[in-house]
């Protein structure tokens, strides 16, 4: 069985599949994603993983291996399932310090080294589609508060970005007219004019 863990902010949600060598069936043919980048299908002689059951637990980052361990152990048992049946593991998470506690646990109650989803792996996808969902999803991001605080505004308002990435997104936004690179200093030169007056003298001067 392959035991799959997404290791999410709130919660970690765990799932058990029965490979084609756990049922013992005949192998029926299944179309997946090429590995070739283009995206172009392939047919196996695989049979179709079945989910066998699937829990949803909290994210504690302070929990220790022994305590995942036997949370996962006993989730295992209320099913039937036993963790020596599990020959695969693999694991995707948001939360970097789980992901040496549960390392530890794959090797001390699974007896497995697991498969982190993490740069190097073979996804299917080219590493430039999701580069462009970032992309176009920041510019989202950035383009949809501007919106809101626009029609807050109830009048045409000129939008200036800084900062180290503004050139990169104001070329895709739909609001950014002006790039500033000194907009901060300047921002902070501001502040310092109008609290110049009340600024106390340091002792000596």
């Amino acid at each position: 069985m392959l035991l799959a863990l997404d290791v999410g902010n709130t919660n970690t949600v765990l799932g058990l599949y029965r490979l084609d060598d756990d049922s013992g069936g005949a192998a029926v043919a299944a179309t997946l994603p090429g590995d070739d980048g283009a995206g172009s299908p392939k047919t196996t002689g695989r049979a179709e993983p079945k989910l066998a059951a699937h829990w949803r637990v909290t994210t504690h980052r302070a929990q220790t291996s022994d305590e995942y361990g036997v949370l996962f152990v006993n989730l295992f048992n209320m099913s039937g399932i036993s963790v020596q049946q599990v020959k695969h593991i693999i694991i995707s998470s948001v939360v970097p310090p789980v992901e040496t506690t549960l390392r530890r646990v794959c090797e001390k109650y699974f007896h497995l080294q697991p498969l982190f989803v993490e740069p190097g792996i073979k996804t299917g996808m080219p590493v430039t589609h999701l580069q462009s969902g970032l992309y176009y999803g920041y510019i989202g991001l950035v383009d949809g508060i501007l919106e809101r605080m626009i029609g807050e505004l109830g009048t045409p308002a000129r939008v200036i970005a800084t900062g180290g990435l503004a050139r990169q997104i104001s070329a895709d936004s739909r609001y950014i007219a002006q790039i500033d690179d000194m907009l901060t200093l300047d921002g902070l030169r501001i502040l310092f004019e109008r609290n110049r007056a009340a600024r106390p003298r340091s002792r000596g001067h």
